[in-house]
């Protein structure tokens, strides 16, 4: 998997200066959460470095976990090295708030080369309880597009017995080019018992896989 050049750090006006500073003030005395997560939508829009120690702040101390989903992103769009870490740390401090989780992990794939040195804390959110933090985590690892996760990839959709997480190991999987993938996909897409969806997306895989020339093992 191809990954983006990071871009440079965009120049910040003095203008946009003016509003970070307007917005970072919503953030923190704005009683309406939605007028507080809009605020932080917009800073990450805006993508000030500045306004990462709040929103960092916010992803952890802010009442309303629609205000900490919004601060993931945005600090996902400032997309600093920096930021990996804290995002992570910031899914312990989130436990129970499982949308919040799911933002921060889906940021930590959004920020891709950033993110690469988490890659083993992102596997092992594989082994999560909840299938919304698994699919999460498969999204993520194939966003940063580490191919050495592929055994542990494959491993899970041996196992996996949710739907969705399921639907998204079959979608992501062929991009890894991992011949220890087709007969796992092949079992699959030849189970009555598995969901017309889930089969037929074992199938894409499996042509995917032949089109680029990978063979079984």
């Amino acid at each position: 998997m191809l990954q983006a050049p990071v871009q440079a750090a965009p120049q910040i006006s003095a203008a946009e200066k003016a509003e970070v500073k307007r917005l970072l003030l919503v953030l923190t005395t704005e009683r309406n959460q939605y007028v507080r997560a809009r605020a932080a939508t917009e800073l990450g829009m805006i993508a000030d470095p500045s306004a990462l120690e709040q929103l960092h702040t916010s992803l952890v101390k802010d009442l309303s976990t629609q205000v900490r989903m919004t601060s993931a992103s945005a600090i996902a769009r400032i997309n600093q090295k920096s930021s990996a870490k804290r995002l992570l740390q910031a899914l312990l401090v989130n436990r129970g708030r499982t949308d919040a989780q799911i933002a921060i992990i889906r940021a930590l794939g959004d920020m891709r080369a950033n993110s690469r040195d988490l890659i083993p804390a992102i596997l092992q959110l594989l082994r999560s309880p909840s299938p919304f933090i698994r699919e999460a985590a498969v999204e993520a690892l194939w966003k940063i597009g580490d191919k050495k996760v592929s055994k542990y990839l494959v491993k899970l959709l041996k196992t996996e017995d949710d739907t969705m997480v399921k639907m998204t190991l079959c979608s992501t999987i062929a991009d890894y080019k991992d011949p220890n993938s087709i007969p796992v996909l092949e079992k699959i897409s030849k189970q009555a018992d598995q969901p017309v969806d889930v089969r037929a997306l074992a199938q894409e895989a499996l042509d995917k896989l032949s089109e680029m020339g990978v063979e079984a093992p």
